[in-house]
């Protein structure tokens, strides 16, 4: 894959399918895995006003720490996914160092973060470290989630997640045969991420442990009319599915099986909620003031800093974050220039 600037899609009928910024379509579509993944949340001690905020953050003040951490143990990954940026090796590639996950624990615990999502440009399971690193999380934060693609050669990979009382279990997904799964996912294996997820739920079961499988279905404008279809089919080896739609990204040669950004995207400033409930680490400790900065300014992004060198809660109240949750939620252009046209903004 190369980079270059393709012709935007045109999908006008399927274009509002698209629209991330839109937050009470994204819940309404969205209902029946959002009511599951919340209760879950809630009993397992993540707070009302957390769950608030990850959706509709523009209704209460600023948070004084990030209603989610996500960490990238690693960028290396054994899928080349279509859609991906991993297979363009933008950034260097390695894992995150005992130093790096120390200094992300400390911070953690200083904040008092209630959830943690383990995801990133890679498959974390690759991690040498990875039961012992999401063990400690599991310790610290009261809801750990991990997103995989599944595709271990080993059973034995998914049970680690079990072992370190991982609260959710999330993977994606393509399509409803091996065609499709293995047309978007370059190098998957479709009847081995079947097998492997229909074990996991097994032992899952069988220890009673308190942990929910959640397949992320990734949907083309193509599939639109299947969508019921592959969710049923999805709905019967997960505990819930949930709906993410493929949509045109800057840099990337997609085809025209895309979703588009929306009218006017290039000039638009979308209203994103991202500063407002999530801080991400890289594996090498550098914190970005967002997973879309990357693309709008080309690697390594808009870097806040780096964990290593200074405490998560400096950065999250520091004045790049605070001045770009100020222009999205006052509409002042002027504090969120680099998020001109971004398609990121969820």
């Amino acid at each position: 894959m190369t980079l270059s600037t393709p012709k935007k899609p045109t999908y006008a009928a399927a274009a509002p399918v698209a629209k991330n910024t839109n937050r009470v379509f994204r819940v309404v579509d969205r209902l029946r895995a959002y009511r599951r993944l919340g209760l879950h949340a809630l009993r397992c001690g993540v707070s009302p006003s957390n769950l608030l905020r990850t959706q509709f953050p523009f209704l209460l003040p600023d948070a004084r720490k990030p209603p989610i951490v996500t960490v990238e143990l690693t960028n290396i990954c054994n899928l080349k996914c279509t859609y991906c940026t991993s297979p363009l090796g933008l950034r260097p590639r390695g894992y995150m160092s005992d130093e790096t996950f120390n200094a992300l624990e400390r911070s953690l615990a200083d904040m008092k973060v209630e959830r943690v999502r383990v995801v990133g440009n890679g498959e974390s399971t690759l991690h040498p470290r990875f039961q012992d690193y999401v063990t400690r999380l599991a310790a610290a934060v009261p809801h750990v989630s991990v997103l995989s693609n599944g595709n271990w050669k080993r059973e034995r990979v998914g049970h680690t997640m079990l072992d370190a009382n991982v609260r959710l279990m999330e993977f994606s997904a393509d399509g409803g045969d091996a065609e499709a799964y293995e047309r978007s996912r370059v190098g998957g294996d479709f009847e081995r991420f079947v097998r492997n997820l229909r074990a996991l739920r097994k032992e899952r079961d069988r220890r009673r442990a308190r942990s929910l499988i959640l397949v992320r279905l990734m949907v083309r404008p193509s599939e639109l009319a299947r969508k019921a279809d592959l969710m049923r089919f999805w709905r019967e080896i997960a505990d819930t599915v949930f709906v993410q739609y493929i949509r045109y990204r800057k840099n990337l040669e997609y085809g025209d099986d895309v979703f588009p950004l929306g009218e006017n995207a290039d000039d638009d400033y979308p209203k994103c909620t991202l500063p407002f409930k999530d801080l991400g680490v890289e594996w090498t400790g550098a914190v970005p003031l967002c997973s879309g900065s990357e693309s709008q300014l080309g690697p390594p992004g808009l870097i806040l800093g780096n964990v290593n060198e200074t405490p998560l809660a400096e950065l999250w109240n520091g004045p790049v974050m605070s001045s770009y949750r100020c222009g999205h939620r006052n509409r002042d252009l002027e504090k969120i220039a680099i998020c001109r046209g971004c398609g990121q903004g969820v």
